[in-house]
């Protein structure tokens, strides 16, 4: 205990900490005329959004119906 002058070993490597998982991932990204537009895809959920000039919103498809792709989304 005190006073006498044991020596530490440590057999584990320092673990580095994992980074997370993005919450949302780029799905697509280009310009159509003056607006830039960008579809991210939730990764917990698969709903893909639509972002364009500050707005965000579901993307719809031809059927009306949110578009969700399969999980787990990478």
């Amino acid at each position: 205990m005190f006073g006498k002058n044991e020596e530490k070993t440590y057999d584990e490597k320092p673990r580095k900490k994992e980074k997370p998982k993005p919450r949302f991932i780029i799905k697509n990204d280009e310009y159509a005329g003056p607006y830039h537009l960008t579809v991210i895809v939730d990764t917990e959920t698969g709903v893909n959004y639509l972002v364009s000039d500050g707005n965000i919103t579901e993307l719809k498809g031809s059927d009306g119906k949110t578009v969700i792709d399969p999980l787990p989304v990478q």
